[in-house]
């Protein structure tokens, strides 16, 4: 019977999950991104947004692409793959959110108040003052809760109807 509880202990999947990280972005300047996430290049916009480019409108130090989806909450999103991520650039205010789409995954920010634009002594130095920043570390676009994929539930029937198998030709 140990033999069986090891075999089914070896064919168990482990259920696969999105892996969202995120952490507050607190006065962040621009042409800067939260360490340990996509890199981005973004400027101020009107002391109430911000432009984000993608790889093409700044190739020479960007290669992610970006996608304002509005006022959106990550968490709810599934598969930020499907968005239509521009190589150009977008336009973000306060309030909504963009989707990044860089080599090493995606991410997304959501952000809440842009800081002031025309501060002395320097006379250009836009902030995002306040957002959020998330990154899917494993690259599936999955921002959603920790869902088990179909296929990992479909490998556990399996592994399941195997054992039970297994154990009816010892029987009989």
């Amino acid at each position: 019977m140990t033999r069986y509880l090891a075999l089914l202990l070896l064919v168990l999947p482990v259920a696969a999950k999105a892996t969202v990280l995120s952490g507050p972005i607190v006065h962040l300047a621009q042409y800067q991104y939260p360490t340990g996430t996509v890199e981005v290049d973004w400027t101020g916009y009107n002391d109430t947004g911000a432009w984000f480019y993608g790889s093409v409108f700044h190739s020479a130090t960007t290669t992610a692409d970006v996608y304002n989806a509005g006022v959106l909450n990550p968490l709810t999103v599934e598969d930020a793959s499907v968005f239509p991520y521009s190589t150009d650039y977008a336009l973000v205010h306060e309030g909504e959110t963009v989707f990044i789409r860089g080599q090493n995954g995606y991410a997304a920010w959501v952000i809440e108040d842009v800081g002031p634009l025309y501060t002395y002594p320097e006379p250009w130095t836009p902030y995002i003052e306040q957002g959020t920043w998330y990154y899917q570390n494993d690259g599936s676009g999955n921002f959603s809760s920790a869902v088990p994929e179909p296929s990992s539930a479909l490998l556990f029937s399996m592994s399941l109807a195997l054992c039970a198998w297994m154990v009816r030709i010892r029987l009989v």
